[in-house]
C-alpha cells in the first residue's frame, strides 16, 4: 500500500469510528500514518483513547508527538499528575512540567534521549530548576545505557551543585563515552570547593585519564588548598599528567608554586618538551616578578614555539605587576567591548614591530575614557549600552557573548538566563578572560530570588555573591 491508501485507510477508520483500527494505526505505522491516527483520535474524542495516546509520547518522531499532544488537547488533558507530566514534556512546555513539580523528574529525563539537541538542553535546564529534589533520579541517570543520558545527567547535578553528586561524577570521569568524561569534568568545577576532598584523593587513582581530568578540574576550581597535591603530580609517571598539573598550578596563582614549579624546570631531561612550555605558560600567570631574570636568560633558546611562550609569560607578569607596567586605562573596543592589548609580531630576527588593537577583533575603534565595564542581567534595559560617570553598563540581553567585563548585575533574570551566562563562558576561547572570571564580583538586587543552585553555581564561578539594593543598582 502506498502513503494515500494508508491516508484513506485511516479516514474510512474515522469514518466509522473504528477506535481499535486507529490505536493499532498509532502504534504500527508508519510515521505520517501514525500522525494521521493520532489526528483521527483527536477529532472523534473520545477518551478511551487517551492511555494509548499517553503512551505514543514517547514515539521517536517529533512530528508525532506534536500529533499526539494536539489530540490529548483536544480530547481533555488527563488530571493524573503523572499523565500531565508526561504530556507537558511531550508538549515542550517547560516551565509548565517545572511547576508541576516532582512527576515531571522522571518525564524530563527521558526527554534527554531526544534526538533533538534542543529539546535535551531544555530538558536537563528543566531539570536543574528541582534543585536537591532531582538529585537522586539523575544520580540514577548517571548508569543509563545511553551515553547522551549519562551527558546531560552529569550537566544537570553539576548546575544543581549537591555534593551527593560528587563521588559518582568522579566514577563518570571513567566513562568510555568522552563527552561524558567532559559533562562529568565541568559538573565537578560547578560543584567547586566541596568537592575538593574527593577529587584530591582522585589525583591517585590507577587511570591515567583520570588523573589528567582531576588535575584539570582542580585548576579551574582554583583553590589553593590543591596546591600541594598537584605540585606532587608534577612528578607522575605519565607526561599528560604532569602538564595538566602544572597548568593548574598556573591557574591557580599561588605563589607559593614558583619554587616547585622552578626546581622542576631545571631538572627536566627535555627542557623544551611539552611539560617545560606548560611549566613557562603556569609561571607567567601566577605573575611572580622573581622569575623574570631566569625567563629572560632561556628567552631566546629551546624551539621557535618555546620561544614565544617565554616570550607571552614575561609579558603576562610585566602586565600584572603596576610595578613594571604603568600606563594610562587601557581603551575599550565599542562594538566587543573588550579592552585593548599590545600585539607583537616578529617577522625576522632583524624585524619586529608592535601595536594596540582590541584583543578580541583586533581593530583601533575606541571608547575613550572608560572605567569598570558592567554586565547587567535586567529585562527593563532598554539599550545595548549605557554610560554614567565613565562605568559602561553592557546589556547581557542584547549581548549574549563574553566581553571584558569587571563586574556583574544581576537585576531581573531568571534561572535560564544564569545558565546561559554559564554556558557562554564555557564556551568563551579567550584563556585570559577564563581567567578572570575568579576575580569577577557579583551583585544581585535583593528583589531577586534565584534557586540555590543557581546561586551556588554564581559563587563557585565568581570571586564573591553580594546581594544589594535597587537604589545602589548604579
Amino acid at each position: 500500500m502506498g502513503f494515500y491508501d494508508y491516508i484513506e485507510k485511516i479516514r474510512k477508520m474515522e469514518a466509522i469510528r473504528d477506535l481499535s483500527g486507529l490505536i493499532s494505526s498509532l502504534k504500527y505505522g508508519d510515521p505520517n500514518t501514525r500522525r494521521a491516527a493520532a489526528d483521527a483520535l483527536g477529532k472523534l474524542g473520545d477518551k478511551s483513547a487517551i492511555s494509548p495516546l499517553l503512551s505514543s509520547l514517547r514515539d521517536e518522531k517529533l512530528g508525532v508527538r506534536e500529533s499526539v499532544v494536539e489530540a490529548i488537547e483536544k480530547i481533555g488533558i488527563p488530571p493524573d499528575p503523572v499523565d500531565r507530566a508526561r504530556y507537558l514534556v511531550a508538549k515542550k512546555d517547560w516551565q509548565g512540567a517545572v511547576e508541576l513539580g516532582e512527576p515531571s523528574i522522571e518525564p524530563l529525563i527521558l526527554a534527554m534521549k531526544d534526538k533533538n539537541s534542543n529539546i535535551c538542553i531544555l530538558a536537563f535546564k528543566s531539570l536543574i530548576c528541582f534543585g536537591k529534589t532531582a538529585v537522586e533520579p539523575l544520580l540514577h541517570a548517571l548508569g543509563d545505557n545511553s551515553s547522551q543520558v549519562r551527558n546531560y545527567a552529569a550537566l544537570a547535578l553539576g548546575g544543581i551543585g549537591d555534593v551527593r553528586a560528587v563521588e559518582p561524577l568522579i566514577s563518570s570521569l571513567e566513562d568510555f563515552n568522552s563527552d561524558v568524561c567532559w559533562a562529568s569534568a565541568r559538573a565537578l568545577e560547578n560543584i567547586g570547593e566541596p568537592a575538593l576532598k574527593s577529587l584530591i584523593k582522585a589525583l591517585k587513582k590507577d587511570n591515567w585519564r583520570v588523573r589528567k581530568l582531576v588535575a584539570e578540574i582542580l585548576g579551574k576550581i582554583g583553590s589553593s588548598k590543591a596546591m600541594e597535591p598537584l605540585i606532587l603530580a608534577m612528578e607522575d609517571e605519565k607526561p599528560y599528567v604532569r602538564d595538566c598539573a602544572v597548568e593548574a598550578l598556573g591557574n591557580i596563582r599561588d605563589k607559593r608554586a614558583v619554587e616547585p614549579i622552578m626546581f622542576a624546570l631545571k631538572n627536566l631531561k627535555n627542557p623544551w618538551s611539552s611539560f617545560s612550555i606548560a611549566a613557562v605558560r603556569a609561571l607567567g600567570r601566577i605573575g611572580d616578578t622573581r622569575v623574570l631574570e631566569p625567563l629572560t636568560r632561556i628567552l631566546n633558546e629551546g624551539t621557535p614555539y618555546f620561544q614565544e611562550t617565554t616570550k607571552m609569560a614575561v609579558n603576562d607578569i610585566v602586565k600584572r605587576n603596576k610595578e613594571l607596567f604603568n600606563k594610562m586605562p587601557v581603551p575599550v573596543c565599542p562594538d566587543c567591548f573588550c579592552r585593548f592589548k599590545e600585539f607583537k609580531v616578529s617577522v625576522s630576527l632583524a624585524f619586529s614591530y608592535s601595536y594596540i588593537a582590541c584583543s578580541n577583533c583586533r581593530g583601533n575603534s575606541i571608547l575613550e575614557n572608560i572605567g569598570p565595564i558592567i554586565a547587567v542581567f535586567d529585562r527593563d534595559m532598554d539599550k545595548k549600552v549605557r554610560i554614567n560617570d565613565s562605568t559602561l553598563f553592557v546589556n547581557w540581553f542584547e549581548f549574549m557573548k563574553p566581553f571584558d567585563f569587571d563586574r556583574i548585575l544581576i537585576m531581573k533574570a531568571d534561572s535560564f538566563d544564569i545558565d546561559s551566562l554559564i554556558l557562554e563562558l564555557h564556551k568563551d576561547s579567550d584563556p585570559d578572560r577564563s581567567n578572570r572570571l575568579g576575580e569577577i564580583p557579583v551583585y544581585i538586587s535583593s528583589r531577586l530570588e534565584l534557586p540555590p543552585g543557581k546561586i551556588n553555581l554564581l559563587k563557585m564561578r565568581f570571586k564573591s555573591l553580594e546581594v544589594i539594593d535597587v537604589e545602589d543598582s548604579s
